[in-house]
């Protein structure tokens, strides 16, 4: 592996731990009737982000890499719209 190979590597692992850490942040700004309508309790935020609970486990991640932490909801709601931004 290169230097460059290295550091590109080190820098996806990097993004998709912010990315993981804001969409975590963001569920926990969400109240109990909206993560039920997500599919999933206050506990499993982050099993939820890393695609092992809610209604479509396992299917969290694209095939570019990456994390795509949750389901629209049926309303938007303002936290939501700034974390998809």
């Amino acid at each position: 592996m290169t230097l460059s190979e290295m550091i590109t590597t080190l820098v996806e692992r990097l993004r998709r731990a912010r990315e993981r850490r804001e969409a975590i942040q963001t569920l926990k700004t969400y109240d109990d009737a909206l993560l039920r309508d997500l599919g999933i309790t206050r506990d499993e935020i982050e099993d939820y982000v890393d695609g092992l609970a809610g209604p479509q486990a396992g299917r969290r991640h694209d095939p570019t890499g990456t994390v795509v932490p949750f389901a629209r909801p049926a309303r938007p709601i303002q936290p939501y719209a700034r974390a998809l931004n």
